[in-house]
């Protein structure tokens, strides 16, 4: 996979509804499959998604190839196919090293989901915001630290904790970030405007 490969699939992974609709695992195989053949089947993507699954998450490839690992990781994990779709070419694009220009689209939309956390709400912030962070951010993986200074990690770790207990809305009003989502997002700010 080349630094072009990285980059073209980061920005598709990241910002799928750009790409695609509606967004789904068909759509997103049929991009993936043209892609591969216009790069003439020498990207290896998806030879690096299937590895992946079979080796670090013992899903085998079978005759339902690629969607049905990721079907069933996902019935695994409880959660969506769009979602560990994206964790798992993250986790293929960046087995390598990301590269300079890569970790700056993968942090930047990261980001871009942080500045979404606002107290008057946005229209953004929704099921679809919480679905992006779980595809996106991936604190077990070193590759994924390195992308953040300690003090940014940290806070990091700490929504994702949030994210992960479902802890995303005020109680009061459903699109309203929680309080602790607020105070980190500030913390969060705070460490990049100095």
């Amino acid at each position: 996979m080349t630094k072009d490969d990285k980059i073209l699939l980061l920005h598709f992974v990241t910002r799928t509804g750009m790409y695609i609709y509606p967004v789904d695992i068909y759509n997103i195989q049929s991009f993936i499959t043209g892609y591969e053949a216009g790069r003439k089947n020498k990207c290896h993507f998806y030879k690096l998604c299937k590895d992946l699954l079979s080796t670090k998450y013992k899903i085998h490839y079978l005759s339902n190839g690629l969607l049905g690992q990721i079907q069933k990781l996902s019935e695994k994990q409880l959660t969506t196919d769009i979602i560990i779709f994206k964790k798992i070419a993250i986790e293929a694009i960046a087995s390598d090293g990301l590269g300079v220009e890569a970790e700056k689209v993968l942090k930047s939309r990261i980001i871009d989901l942080i500045n979404k956390i606002e107290k008057a709400g946005h229209s953004w912030y929704n099921e679809t915001w919480k679905d992006d962070w779980l595809s996106l951010v991936s604190i077990n993986n070193q590759w994924f630290r390195q992308l953040w200074n300690k003090n940014e990690l940290a806070i990091i770790k700490s929504m994702d904790k949030e994210v992960l207990a479902g802890n995303i809305f005020n109680k009061r009003q459903s699109k309203i970030p929680s309080d602790n989502l607020l105070n980190l997002k500030d913390k969060f700010d705070q460490l990049n405007c100095t």
